[in-house]
């Protein structure tokens, strides 16, 4: 009825992919991506399914078993304006990316494996690397990938010195 494009994003999409046990990797909500555009009707969907806003903007919402964060820039576009000039076509491309997958039976979209890595390295930077489950996620996404050409070339064109300094830390870490 809406035609709402979203994705899973971080522990959700990983533990479907690279754990061979959902019980070895922690999550603590469930992360999608949807337009900004559709984030009003996100939350009215969300809401009908007895959620409640957690706080403003309301892109944070919790029911008695579950917590859903909404997000709408993974790189924060809207807090660094250099890296809006560096990155303003990047999420076009990385929506074009997305990949399908399924998840106890219901088809999704997820994010493309090679972008999955970079914007995780990024998000896992800003983050100062805080969450050891990070870094274990890393590591089973660069095994998965690092045979692949089209990973070395993707990384070595990245256009944001802030993305590349996170991928470059999740590869030597």
């Amino acid at each position: 009825r809406h035609r709402i494009q979203f994705f899973i994003y971080k522990g959700l999409s990983l533990i479907e992919h690279y754990y061979r046990d959902p019980g070895l990797r922690a999550i603590i909500d469930v992360d999608l991506v949807a337009h900004q555009k559709d984030i009003p009707a996100v939350s009215e969907i969300i809401h009908g399914h007895g959620f409640i806003a957690r706080y403003e903007p309301g892109l944070h919402f919790d029911r008695e078993d579950l917590c859903l964060d909404i997000h709408q820039d993974l790189f924060r576009l809207d807090r660094v304006p250099s890296r809006a000039l560096a990155l303003s076509d990047r999420m076009d491309t990385v929506w074009n990316r997305l990949v399908p997958c399924s998840f106890q039976g219901s088809q999704i979209a997820r994010l493309d494996p090679i972008d999955e890595f970079i914007i995780l390295g990024w998000h896992a930077l800003k983050h100062s690397f805080s969450h050891l489950k990070w870094l274990v996620d890393l590591k089973l996404m660069y095994q998965n990938l690092s045979g692949c050409p089209d990973f070395h070339r993707r990384l070595r064109t990245l256009p944001d010195d802030s993305i590349r300094t996170g991928v470059w830390y999740a590869l030597r870490l």
